[in-house]
């Protein structure tokens, strides 16, 4: 049992007990900063007339007293600190000021106090940030309007080169853009950013120089700001470093309405980029087909190459996209154009195993034997993959089996037979009568296949393949209902084939009967299942189901279909038209449940839960909230209070169930940190360094309880928080912690206290 005996008073008893803790001691958090950031005027003053340093500095970011002041809003605390001397332009890390610091962590009260005392309307961070800037990039429009009146610099640059109204834009704070732009913020400045624009994901990934606020609004997918920014004069056409418009932004990020809005605003719809990309090309790439689609409706050349000299075609026979295949054709696009490495669209439709796509580029006249650079045909390519099917089509369409490639004078039979592919090898010996030679360089490592002879076809399924066959000949024309009746009789020949339930569905889905369709892909799937018919066949019904509840507009049906398809066999079509979709039920829920009205009723029933305890059931009604109005950002605050809550109750759990769990403790006092209860969270710390007296997390936590800011009132005077001390249960607990007790055996050596 520890008892305490001070010589002077209480008060005295806590400076001479900071001045000890080894915290304070590594980390130069003085007892001055700790009453600051209490608010303790009393506390504050007597440390002065002991002479402790006003502009004492902690190590690792330099703030003195004066920003723990300020971060704590006690602006009388603030005064008092400025009228005893503290430095009002003292200059922290990164040139931060206590009036840059006001800026952006107090209120515009507190901001106004330290202009009235002497602080530097003109500082600079050490980036070059303005006050202005600071104010724009946190989003706080009354500060901005401020600092507008005060005649700071509205188009002054950073180190970077962004104006106020990029950070503005950074904030997507409408109404304070809005402001800027009112004032003459200058839309069209351009900066080096960070914040990167050419990547396709969350981050802006190799970009470069000269970008506008238009640009980020774009990535971002604010309507609204682009809006504001063209309505203000925005340059629809500005280039970045990299040559991106902002068309290219939208269209690469695939925002259709977006799209929309540059081309009525006469955005270049053929402009090219450093690598000679056009708008409609990174869409194709990222497989947005109805952005292409409206671009290509808007004049978007189909026939412009980037600097591989890739064509719109080219990309479509990337993705396998036979529906935008045909629309390109139709428009014009050339069937046979190379590449630098001289690839046409067949040859990388083959290589990435688009069968359909590859039948119809040969029945539309692509060149069968068109040769690479490397002189290889498409067959080679197939034959390497070991695309049987596709090899066969190639076969039907012309190909020459015998012709020998630049590498190592193969031909595609040689090809087949290195990589193992005797299915393939087969095909290409029976489409010549070719007997197959193992040439000295050849090197296989398997044993040659052992397949049997083909057996002769049973009545009943030579008669369904002829049947097939002719289905497929009406289907080509056009002739939709005789192809109906073809693969209906195929299939009273041999009920057990995917394949006719397939060709069955895609001329129901031409004749846009897409109810039919599905049923059929449905029927062949449970057939194929039963026959263990090829998962590339199963895939493909699949996707075409998918295909047709998108054009029923069954988004959410559309999405299992294509998920089912890739999880039989990945394709980069199945993976687009994935994407297509998601994207559209994401659109289509957030418009179909915004209420604005029902989302306040629900955050007023969270508030309710939450004021009794309840925080899981809170919890549901602020996520009902969000989903109601997802822009509301006080909804996201609730939520997190929640999330607080619920994590302080599994610390307490945690820590239940095994006293002796490290981490428990150290996330229970960094949740109590941040809800400002400095005490509770030095105990947990405490309990942790109990545990392992040398752990960086909790040494780490125990000092930034230190420079917080708490809850504390700062009139209190000294007496009534010693009162408070002795006898709040935690405290004494503290008090009796081994780690406390080093601490207080050390001040009994130096005559501070008496223990006993």
């Amino acid at each position: 049992m520890f008892s305490i005996g001070i010589s002077n008073t209480p008060l005295q008893f806590f400076t001479e007990l900071l001045n000890e803790i080894e915290i304070q001691q590594k980390l130069s958090v003085t007892p001055m900063h700790f009453a600051a950031a209490k608010g303790s005027l009393d506390l504050v003053n007597t440390l002065l007339l002991k002479g402790f340093d006003i502009d004492s500095e902690i190590k690792h970011d330099r703030f003195t007293p004066l920003y723990l002041a300020i971060a704590g809003n006690h602006l009388e605390m603030v005064k008092f600190l400025i009228a005893h001397g503290a430095d009002v332009n003292y200059k922290a890390i990164e040139g931060i000021t206590p009036l840059s610091f006001a800026t952006m962590k107090g209120s515009l009260d507190m901001v106004n106090i330290l202009i009235a005392n002497g602080a530097d309307l003109s500082t600079k961070t050490d980036d070059l940030h303005t006050l202005l800037h600071l104010a724009a990039e946190i989003g706080h429009l009354d500060k901005v309007n401020f600092f507008i009146k005060k005649g700071l610099d509205i188009n002054a640059p950073n180190n970077e080169g962004e104006r106020p109204l990029y950070c503005a834009v950074k904030s997507g704070n409408l109404k304070v853009i809005k402001a800027l732009i009112s004032h003459g913020s200058d839309v069209n400045a351009s900066g080096i950013n960070n914040t990167r624009v050419n990547g396709i994901n969350s981050s802006m990934s190799d970009f470069d120089t000269n970008i506008t606020s238009l640009h980020l609004a774009t990535f971002k997918g604010r309507l609204d700001i682009v809006e504001a920014l063209l309505e203000a004069g925005a340059n629809v056409n500005a280039k970045t470093g990299d040559k991106f418009t902002p068309l290219h932004v939208a269209s690469q990020k695939g925002f259709l309405k977006l799209v929309d809005i540059l081309l009525k605003a006469k955005s270049n719809v053929n402009a090219k980029n450093n690598e000679g990309f056009t708008p409609l090309q990174l869409a194709l790439q990222q497989g947005y087909f109805e952005v292409s689609d409206f671009l290509i409706k808007n004049g978007a050349n189909i026939n412009s190459i980037d600097d591989q000299s890739c064509t719109s075609l080219h990309f479509v026979a990337y993705n396998g996209n036979l529906e935008v295949a045909k629309y390109l054709l139709a428009k014009g696009a050339d069937i046979n154009a190379k590449t630098i490495e001289s690839y046409t669209p067949l040859h990388i439709a083959v290589d990435y195993g688009h069968l359909e796509l590859v039948e119809w580029l040969l029945k539309k006249g692509a060149d069968v034997n068109a040769l690479d650079d490397t002189n290889g045909t498409p067959l080679h390519i197939a034959a390497e993959h070991g695309f049987d099917e596709i090899t066969t089509v190639l076969l039907k369409h012309g190909a020459d089996v015998t012709f020998k490639g630049s590498q190592s004078q193969c031909t595609a039979l040689n090809l087949a037979a290195h990589y193992g592919h005797f299915k393939v090898v087969k095909t290409l010996e029976n489409a010549k009568n070719i007997q197959l030679t193992m040439v000295r360089w050849l090197t296989i490592s398997k044993p040659e296949a052992k397949e049997e002879p083909e057996q002769e076809l049973p009545e009943n399924k030579r008669l369904a393949r002829e049947e097939k066959e002719q289905g497929n000949a009406f289907y080509k024309k056009k002739e939709f209902d005789e192809a109906i009746a073809r693969y209906r009789k195929a299939i009273e020949h041999d009920p057990t084939d995917i394949t006719f339930y397939n060709n069955l569905a895609a001329v129901h889905f031409e004749q846009k009967e897409f109810e039919k369709c599905v049923k059929e892909c449905e029927k062949g799937i449970e057939i194929g299942r039963e026959n263990r018919a090829d998962f590339k066949l199963i895939a493909k019904s699949f996707m075409r189901i998918g295909n047709a509840y998108k054009r029923m507009k069954k988004y959410g049906s559309a999405k299992t279909c294509y998920e089912k398809s890739l999880t039989e066999h990945r394709t980069p079509e199945a993976e687009s038209l994935l994407s297509d979709v998601e994207k559209v039920i994401k659109e289509e829920e957030i418009e179909a449940n915004f209420d604005m009205e029902l989302a306040e009723k629900e955050k007023e029933k969270g508030n309710e839960l939450f004021k009794k305890g309840d925080f899981a059931a809170a919890l549901k009604h602020y996520c009902e909230a969000i989903k109601r109005n997802p822009d509301d950002a006080k909804l996201y605050s609730n939520r997190a209070a929640c999330y607080t809550k619920l994590g302080l109750e599994d610390c307490d759990k945690c820590v239940e169930l095994d006293p002796k769990f490290l981490k428990g403790f150290i996330r229970k006092g960094l949740i109590l940190q941040g809800m400002q209860q400095q005490e509770k969270a030095i105990f947990a710390f405490l309990k942790a360094l109990e545990i392992d007296p040398n752990n960086a997390e909790a040494l780490h936590g125990l000092r930034a309880c230190f420079i917080e800011n708490s809850n504390l009132e700062g009139d209190q005077n000294s007496e009534k928080i010693w009162q408070r001390a002795k006898h709040d249960p935690e405290v004494q607990a503290i008090l009796k912690l081994p780690a406390m007790r080093r601490i207080l055996e050390q001040m009994q050596n130096d005559g501070l206290c008496q223990i006993s």
